[in-house]
């Protein structure tokens, strides 16, 4: 499988399920929202459901394959499946 089939497949990926994986706990239904897990500022981080994407007002944003590196830092899912 090349990256660009991989990095496909990581998008199929729910949101949620990613954010699950990893322990986050976020409030909310549509927009769910709580401590950022890489800054660890409360209520700065927030997912959206319908789009499938995620915010942290105070570092960064992307879909779920930007997940690993907003999360830890330093961890790119696009330059890791090259």
């Amino acid at each position: 499988m090349n990256a660009d089939a991989r990095i496909e497949n990581a998008r199929a990926i729910p949101i949620e399920s990613e954010i699950a994986r990893r322990g986050i706990k976020l409030k909310g239904t549509v927009d769910r929202c709580g401590p950022c897990p890489r800054c660890g500022e409360r209520d700065r981080f927030a997912i959206n459901l319908r789009k499938q994407c995620f915010i942290c007002r105070g570092a960064s944003a992307g879909d779920v394959i930007d997940i690993p590196e907003a999360s830890v830092g330093n961890l790119a899912f696009r330059g890791a499946t090259l």
